[in-house]
């Protein structure tokens, strides 16, 4: 990947963004962010958000799920899916601020680098499935639900069956099979080396 960030000049930070870890939410609230890359020699100046693998993958497959739209991944090579460790590959995570991902982290930002020029948009959020009441107008999530979509947390089957019959996609593509055994030895297989590359990292907000 390219070590592309949002910069604070204010600050003098970085944060490196990937896929499904709350980029979204903090290139709103890094209000005047600029694009920004990185290298090693930034890495003690560089943000970045880890999200436990297995949870980054379901929901990216939510994601997928939620979506009718033509412009969504087709398989798990898509950057919402590929490994995090590539995305900081170009620098020395181990000297790096790296926060574990939680429902928080945003404010644990915050505090934790005291950027409190950007306090005030702290509650901006970009999740429809863990936070719906921040996205879907009243009652739309459970409308959906109501059409048929089952997200894999509730019903791993229904979602198998979502993506391939009413999306045209082939399940598998998202390491996701018609038995949970199955699905969750094909993530955790995928991801092993995330897990390991992370091993021993010291979390910030841990």
């Amino acid at each position: 990947m390219n070590g592309n960030t949002y910069y604070s000049r204010y600050y003098d930070k970085h944060f490196l963004w990937i896929y499904k870890n709350a980029s979204q939410s903090m290139k709103t609230v890094m209000h005047d962010h600029e694009p920004g890359n990185v290298g090693v020699s930034d890495s003690h100046k560089t943000i970045v958000i880890y999200r436990d693998p297995f949870s980054r993958w379901l929901s990216g497959v939510n994601m997928v799920v939620d979506s009718n739209d033509d412009d969504i991944p087709y398989s798990f090579e898509d950057p919402h899916f590929i490994p995090q460790r590539h995305f900081v590959s170009m620098m020395d995570v181990k000297e790096a601020r790296v926060y574990l991902y939680n429902r928080n982290v945003v404010e644990e930002i915050l505090v934790g680098e005291r950027m409190y020029r950007y306090w005030l948009k702290r509650n901006t959020r970009f999740n429809p499935i863990s936070q719906p009441e921040l996205w879907h107008a009243p009652g739309v999530l459970e409308y959906k639900k109501s059409l048929g979509y089952a997200y894999v947390d509730e019903d791993h089957k229904k979602a198998y069956d979502w993506v391939k019959y009413k999306l045209n996609r082939s399940p598998e593509n998202f390491l996701l099979h018609d038995t949970w055994k199955n699905t969750v030895d094909s993530v955790m297989e995928f991801y092993r080396e995330d897990y390991d590359y992370f091993e021993g990292v010291k979390f910030i907000n841990a």
